[in-house]
């Protein structure tokens, strides 16, 4: 069974989603609660964003019909560089906005394992398609309560 174009946008969906590494704000630190509900509506709006643009992508012509094997890894690394990463790193520097609950060890070191795995992916996109390079920033956010920005 080909894979269509719509698959490889769902590949590329599903990749992840970066927060940043929060702190540098001058809004008073959030509660837990705070955090997490804000942060989840961070990722909530930044998911959308991103599928929107995979699946725009997936509709121009040049790409219509194609399956994942018509694609090298360059050429999705190169997508994903281009059209999914761009919304991720934006939800990162909204998170990195936002003020930690004070004194939160575990937030703190969440929001720096998620802002790495960002920058990982921007130094070399291809990790986004070989690799897992939210997995230990997702595990981690679950782990903490968030519900959409552990998902990815």
């Amino acid at each position: 069974m080909k894979v269509q174009i719509g698959g490889a946008a769902a590949v590329l969906a599903i990749a992840a989603i970066g927060c940043g590494s929060g702190g540098d704000s001058t809004e008073a630190a959030l509660t837990k609660a705070q955090f997490i509900k804000r942060g989840d509506a961070i990722c909530t709006a930044a998911q959308a964003k991103k599928t929107k643009a995979v699946q725009a992508w997936g509709e121009k012509p040049a790409n219509k019909g194609k399956t994942l094997a018509d694609w090298s890894l360059k050429e999705l690394s190169q997508v994903y560089s281009s059209v999914a990463l761009p919304p991720i790193k934006e939800a990162a520097d909204e998170l990195a906005a936002l003020s930690p609950p004070a004194g939160d060890a575990q937030a703190q070191k969440l929001v720096k394992a998620l802002d790495s795995a960002v920058e990982s992916v921007e130094e070399k996109p291809i990790r986004a398609i070989k690799d897992a390079p939210y997995a230990s920033a997702d595990r981690m956010a679950q782990a903490y309560g968030f519900k959409v920005c552990g998902l990815f």
